[in-house]
């Protein structure tokens, strides 16, 4: 047996001082660069990808700033649909994700693709294209916009109406001008009134609103609209919700709308309630819960309560799009701001594992160690390996045999085991040899090594609900906590995570692909129990990989609270996270 004390010793001292003097706080949330300010120009982030400016030409860059296409384009557009418009000496076209040409850069002029159609400019006139660049809408238009719910805005012969993705007028192009449709409205000129018509092109609202070059849409079920030269904002049937009272107003984000009173804004809520008194010079929409607004000549940010969450110190910035903004700093440089992601300790580290039992595996010049939630050493041994603590034990090697300590550091189970894993429901799998078992937490084998070892570094089945996974003649069965086998090895062997038995169903691999069984080993079948066949309940802020390699994380609803900066992203465990990036690991606090 190993001598314990002599593990001890190893630590170098200078390591256990730093840890034991320097514990760290979490830093609290204010916006900070995530990418610094190093361009002439910076557009919105979209599709993963934001278009920046160079000494006069653009490129793209992804979340962690590194280039996608370095700067050689005269314009970038931004992506859409996994497409984006350029312009380069030959003409506009369309690159992809990869930086190259998925559309050869042919047309005179080129717009956005949605809903899988992009206008182009031929011989001076306006047509569509699809993804495969073939002219689906003949190029016979004087303008075109976007399509949105199925219809496009198009300007002939002077005149603007709506076309349909077959190139069949909605309404005739006879209107001085026309905005997109939104929630199943569009604004339309009629004389010198506003109006809205529906998807068939029927007025549903009058024209009875000044005319202004400012678009009205619908957002919230509400649009603004100017009446006698006061704004206001009406609802999909054209009554007033909140009366028109302002000098000006914009449609309403995230339950929030900015308007003006005199030469200050501030920002109402859907019934019209002042929420954000009207000190501002100006203001725009609320995204990610904050809003850019204008200060003392200067911009910054605040939260729906008109709180500051960045001090007024930038020259411009724009709302916050995949969880960046594009701001200019007080140099007149463009770079990208989002929620500081501060290391909660000071120290990065050559690895670091979750926090499990309030305690977390961090490695340090080839050695592991156990840190504590105040970033101090929790003892000063060091291991040649170590997994998380489960159940007050964590399993432990040196010298090329495992065995499994305390919260104290104090060997409980001897350094005898080829490999071990965590405890779970009071037992832990072991290897010797070349088969797995399992044991107590006295150390005593429960369970004969007697199953084949997983795969590619995957782990051997945890208890869970009084089952364990395990593999003979690799295939995946299940035993009880008494070694019994109570489902015959009949599936797919796992390569990841091993399946566990969750709300009494497990997902296996069968014959037909992935399916949940129930405990008797058969197969649930779709609306034989909802609740046995509903997925698994996961935490609402989980780690994602962008299509640039990057990695972030993203709420229930999909959007990025934390844009792809890092290399690599784990999930929250006691409201924490392992993230790496530039080889170097770090815990980060949840939003």
């Amino acid at each position: 047996m190993v001598n314990l004390k002599r593990l001890k010793r190893r630590v170098a001292f200078c390591l256990f001082a730093f840890f034991l003097l320097f514990p760290i706080e979490a830093v609290a949330s204010r916006l900070d660069w995530l990418i610094l300010p190093a361009f002439d120009r910076a557009e919105r982030f979209s599709g993963g990808y934001a278009a920046v400016e160079v000494s006069g030409l653009w490129g793209y860059i992804d979340a962690r700033g590194n280039w996608l296409k370095s700067p050689v384009l005269k314009v970038a557009g931004p992506f859409r649909e996994g497409l984006a418009f350029v312009q380069t000496e030959s003409g506009w076209g369309f690159i992809d994700g990869s930086g190259e040409f998925a559309i050869s850069p042919y047309y005179e002029a080129a717009s956005s693709f949605s809903e899988g159609l992009a206008p182009v400019r031929i011989d001076g006139k306006w047509g569509y294209i699809d993804r495969q660049g073939s002219l689906v809408i003949p190029a016979a238009f004087d303008r075109a916009g976007e399509f949105s719910q199925g219809r496009a805005a198009v300007a002939m012969s002077g005149g603007h109406g709506f076309l349909d993705r077959n190139g069949d007028w909605i309404v005739p192009p006879r209107h001085g001008r026309a905005w997109p449709f939104v929630e199943e409205r569009a604004a339309l000129h009629d004389g010198d009134r506003i109006g809205f018509v529906d998807l068939e092109g029927e007025w549903v609202i009058p024209p009875g609103f000044d005319s202004n070059s400012q678009g009205s849409v619908f957002s919230s079920g509400l649009a603004s609209v100017a009446h006698l030269g006061r704004w206001g904002f009406i609802d999909r049937d054209g009554h007033w919700v909140v009366e028109p009272v302002y000098d000006a107003a914009q449609s309403f984000s995230e339950g929030r709308a900015a308007v003006r009173r005199g030469q200050r804004w501030g920002f109402i809520s859907t019934s019209g309630q002042l929420e954000i008194a009207a000190v501002f010079e100006d203001a725009m929409s609320f995204s990610y819960g904050i809003a850019s607004v204008k200060y003392a000549g200067r911009w910054g940010y605040v939260d729906g309560r008109g709180a500051w969450v960045s001090d007024p110190i930038y020259i411009e910035a724009w709302p916050f799009s995949e969880g960046l903004a594009a701001a200019r700093d007080s140099n007149g440089r463009w770079g990208y701001l989002g929620w500081k992601v501060s290391p909660l300790f000071d120290a990065a580290f050559d690895y670091a594992g979750p926090f499990l039992d309030g305690l977390a595996v961090v490695g340090i010049q080839g050695r592991k160690y156990f840190m504590n939630e105040q970033g101090r050493l929790a003892f000063a041994a060091s291991f040649d390996e170590a997994k998380g603590f489960s159940e007050g034990l964590a399993a432990v090697s040196y010298g090329g045999k495992w065995g499994y300590i305390d919260k104290a550091g104090e060997l409980r189970i001897p350094f005898s085991f080829d490999a071990a894993w965590p405890f779970s429901e009071g037992l832990a799998a072991v290897r010797v040899g070349n088969r797995v078992g399992y044991i107590d937490s006295q150390g005593n084998i429960v369970i004969r090594p007697a199953f084949g070892v997983p795969a590619g570094g995957a782990e051997p089945g945890p208890f869970s609900e009084g089952l364990a996974a395990v593999l003979s003649n690799n295939r995946t069965g299940f035993i009880d906590s008494r070694g019994r086998v109570v489902i015959r090895a009949a599936f797919a062997p796992w390569t990841a995570d091993a399946p566990r038995f969750n709300s009494g169903r497990a997902f296996v691999g069968t014959r037909n692909g992935p399916r949940y069984i129930g405990r008797n080993g058969r197969v649930l079948q779709a609306g034989s129990d909802s609740r046995e066949l509903s997925p698994p309940t996961f935490a609402l802020i989980m780690p994602f990989r962008s299509e640039s390699g990057g990695w972030g994380y993203a709420d229930y609803a999909g959007r990025i609270v934390i844009p792809p900066i890092f290399d690599a992203a784990f999930p929250f465990q006691e409201n924490r996270a392992v993230v790496m990036r530039n080889d170097l690991w770090w815990y980060i606090a949840k939003p």
